[in-house]
Parts: structure tokens; sequence; C-alpha cells
């Protein structure tokens, strides 16, 4: 088992210190499970001190400083994407990992994730419900809900969110045209 964070800053907002809490509770049913968090920060202390309170040193690694260029090495490794975020705004990570084919929980996000189609979304700040949703990804088919990512990533991949834009837009110019030609030609 290896849920990745690849966050670059480990802030407050990130929700890491519930990962840590709810990867305490995964140990217990998933005994050879590891967990690779990728960052440094304000929060960095403050979670070593958990991971050693929890006894997790042999099962949690903490990388810093990996190059831009690695992270998808490190996707690429990971049975899934775990997401503790408390922030509401657009989280790539998430994106990026499920371009690479990976299941995802995550605290956020809604629209990317199919519940129990390409993972799961649970509460923010609840490490329970967090350790139940991996618990579900790997009693699931993986590789099917990898299978779904992908194609949902597909859904906001840039080509794809261009050509909609242009749909849109063309769509606005025809109602404007349309509208014009109905006030000046009558």
């Amino acid at each position: 088992c290896s849920g990745t964070d690849l966050s670059y800053t480990l802030l407050t907002e990130k929700g890491i210190s519930y990962l840590i809490d709810a990867f305490d509770i995964l140990r217990h049913r998933l005994e050879h499970a590891k967990l690779v968090i990728i960052g440094a920060g304000i929060e960095e202390r403050r979670i070593t001190d958990k991971i050693r309170r929890y006894n997790l040193t042999d099962s949690v690694r903490h990388l810093k400083n990996v190059p831009e260029d690695s992270l998808y090495d490190y996707y690429a490794l990971a049975d899934l994407y775990i997401s503790p975020t408390l922030q509401r705004d657009f989280i790539l990570g998430i994106l990026e990992a499920e371009v690479c084919g990976l299941p995802v929980v995550s605290t956020a996000q809604e629209w990317l994730g199919k519940e129990g189609v390409n993972g799961y979304t649970v509460p923010q700040k609840d490490p329970a419900a967090m350790a139940e949703a991996v618990l579900k990804v790997y009693e699931g088919n993986r590789k099917a809900m990898g299978i779904a990512s992908q194609a949902i990533a597909k859904d906001y991949g840039f080509e794809h969110l261009a050509q909609s834009a242009i749909r849109i837009y063309q769509r606005l110019v025809r109602e404007i045209i349309y509208r014009f030609e109905r006030h000046h030609c009558h």
C-alpha cells in the first residue's frame, strides 16, 4: 500500500496530520502498508513528532526536496492517492494521480471522483472515514478504479477544457447574433 500526497509545502491546510491519524488506524488492518509523504514546511515537525508518537517510523516515508520531474515516478509506485486537504480550491495532485491511473481517496474535489467508481470522497478532518475509504479501495477492484480515474481525468485535460470553452463561446455568439437579428430585423 502506498498512499502519496505529493504536496510541496506541508501546511496545516494540507491536512497531513489527519492522514497520519488515518494511517495509524489503517496499519492494524493493512499491516504491510506504507505511506509516502513528499514535501517540507511549517507542519513538518508536528507531523514527524506524530509519526514517532504513533510508532510509524518504519511505515511512513517522508521525502523532502523531490524534483518536480520525479513526482510521476512516485505516482507510478503508489497503489492509491490520498488527499486529506482542508482546502476547497482545485487540488492538482488529485488530477495528476488520476492521470496516472490511481484510485483516489479525498476530502475535496467531489467532481473529480465518482463514489466507489474511482475512489471515495470523505468528510474533512475525519481520519476514521479516510481509513475506511482506503480499506474499501483495497477490498474493491483497484485496477478498475484506476482505469476509471484516467477516464475522469480526460474530462479535465487542457485539450478537452479548451474544446468545451470553444463550444460555449460558439453557442454564446450564436445566441447574441440571434438576439441581435430578432431585435433589429423586426
